[in-house]
């Protein structure tokens, strides 16, 4: 961890607000010339949805929002050759958003996914319209950007 700020921590009608910046350097995946940088989030809808259906509510929680920044400058030789789509995914109670920016002057990305519950729970029935969901939900957390190398320029 690099450093780490409590923005926010004071007023109690307002969101609580912290930043943490880290450095990792195992994170990005090498697979044959391309680089693989995954998902950053560690919320997965993946334990929550394991029942094919439910007899009682699925307790979510109090309402939150959490937020994860990636910001990268791309090693030189190497361009973006997948950048997954901006999308939503989820319903009225449980969503997961990712949005990026590429800025090709800066070779710098920043993606952000934004996870949010309003609910604190799901009845049995919300349950089952939510399941499918949770799938696209975790599809969405694996895909991954891909780094590829520059196409060389031969010289005559």
């Amino acid at each position: 961890m690099l450093d780490h700020k409590a923005v926010q921590t004071d007023d109690l009608y307002v969101p609580a607000e912290a930043h943490i910046n880290f450095e990792h350097d195992s994170w990005v995946h090498r697979e044959g010339d391309q680089l693989r940088l995954p998902s950053i989030v560690d919320w997965s809808p993946k334990s929550l949805f394991q029942l094919e259906n439910r007899r009682f509510p699925l307790t979510l929680g109090h309402k939150r929002q959490w937020r994860w920044s990636l910001n990268a400058t791309l090693p030189s030789g190497f361009d973006i050759t997948n950048l997954p789509r901006d999308r939503k995914v989820g319903g009225e109670c449980l969503s997961i958003e990712r949005n990026a920016k590429w800025d090709p002057t800066q070779r710098s990305l920043r993606v952000t996914w934004t996870y949010l519950t309003l609910c604190e729970r799901l009845t049995p029935e919300e349950y089952l319209e939510y399941r499918p969901l949770a799938r696209d939900m975790l599809q969405l957390l694996n895909e991954e950007v891909v780094l590829g190398p520059l196409p060389k320029i031969e010289k005559e």
